[in-house]
């Protein structure tokens, strides 16, 4: 397994330019490579907030919110 951090990142790997992986994930997905980011972000955050006894401010900062 290895994290993603940037669509660059993913396109290489994906063998494509990014502006080809973004054109085509959009046509599949009918979202943004942005858009699936966020709501990946936000689906982590809330499997931490279930699962964990961290703070929720905690848990914002640890995945790059700035305020919980």
């Amino acid at each position: 397994m290895f994290e993603v951090t940037s669509v660059e990142q993913i396109a290489k790997y994906a063998h494509s330019t990014p502006f080809y992986f973004q054109r085509t994930f959009s046509t599949i997905t009918n979202m943004t490579v942005g858009d699936y980011f966020q709501r990946r972000r936000l689906t982590l955050v809330a499997q931490d907030l279930v699962t964990s006894n961290s703070k929720v401010i905690d848990i914002s900062l640890k995945y790059g919110y700035e305020t919980p």
